[in-house]
């Protein structure tokens, strides 16, 4: 399978009426809104594309952390229940293989 363009990604709003998701050396990665209407782009089209550069550059730490943490969470999965808040740990494992692409 082809890689991604590497992270970090970073966000351009110069120039343009859209919102440019941008790789390192300004590679194009994605427009948020439509750059063809020549409409401004709304404070949601922003949040859209900050959003999604927010979670491209954290994924791989996220899923490494994840990763380690998946044995303790196996073994504690009784005493993490009774923790306030924590409702279900069955799906950790399947939410790891979800995020790689796996399932």
């Amino acid at each position: 399978m082809t890689q991604h363009t590497p992270t970090p990604y970073t966000l351009d709003t110069e120039g343009d009426p859209s919102v440019i998701i941008a790789g390192p050396t300004e590679v194009f990665i994605a427009s948020v809104s439509d750059p063809l209407s020549q409409l401004p782009i709304t404070d949601e089209d922003y949040a859209n594309a900050a959003f999604i550069v927010r979670a491209c550059n954290c994924f791989d730490d996220m899923l490494e952390a994840l990763d380690f943490l998946l044995p303790l969470v196996r073994v504690e999965k009784a005493r993490l229940l009774t923790a306030e808040g924590i409702k279900d740990l069955d799906n950790f494992g399947q939410l790891l293989q979800k995020a790689r692409g796996e399932v």
